[in-house]
């Protein structure tokens, strides 16, 4: 339940209690301290709702907000903070790349704050491609350059002479070949426009 559901809640009860206040005026023409209090009870309530501040949703990467996903479903907040946990079977599921970004930049508040009020997925930044252009995809041991073959709604179109990659909108090749991972896996390298020489 968010905020605005439960002011809601609070007025229809509000409304309820004044129209058994009325229903008594009509039958009785007295309302009675109970039902007064109680209208007055919601009110209040009302009141203080509106007038709480509500914690806004922090912002983490994707990969982040997965393994709080997933943490969320099979595990605690302690474990999604140790960045591993274990599953019945007593097998470990563990995110590298989580316990490198909550150690290394003293993120486990941030994780937690994402965990108890909500989270926002980082954007990644969009570069403008075109078709001719290089691109580079970052790699831990090598750096492999690929051609732009094409772009369209649907995906982007790699070849770098080996295989052609497609990295589409709607994840049909899976969570590595979507346009999540292109865009923060690659990086532009140049412009086709920059790699023509000029006669």
């Amino acid at each position: 339940m968010n905020k605005q559901e439960l002011i809601e809640m609070v007025k229809n009860a509000e409304a309820a209690a004044q129209e058994g206040i009325n229903l008594i005026r009509r039958y009785k023409d007295e309302d009675s301290d109970y039902q007064r209090g109680q209208r007055n009870a919601y009110r209040d309530v009302a009141t203080w709702i509106e007038e709480f501040d509500e914690q806004p949703k922090v912002t983490v990467p994707k990969f982040v907000a997965d393994w709080i996903k997933q943490c969320k479903e099979k595990a605690t907040l302690a474990d999604c903070l140790d960045g591993y946990y274990e599953i019945s079977n007593g097998e470990v599921v563990s995110s590298e790349d989580f316990q490198n970004w909550v150690v290394d930049n003293e993120n486990d508040e941030l994780t937690a704050k994402a965990w108890i009020f909500g989270y926002e997925v980082e954007k990644l930044p969009v570069f403008p491609l075109s078709q001719g252009d290089l691109v580079i995809r970052k790699g831990k041991h090598e750096a492999k350059i690929y051609i732009v073959e094409s772009v369209s709604e649907s995906g982007v179109l790699l070849v770098n002479g080996i295989k052609d990659e497609f990295y589409s909108v709607d994840d049909e090749g899976g969570p590595d070949n979507d346009l999540d991972y292109f865009y923060s896996n690659f990086r532009l390298l140049a412009k086709k426009e920059s790699l023509e020489v000029g006669e």
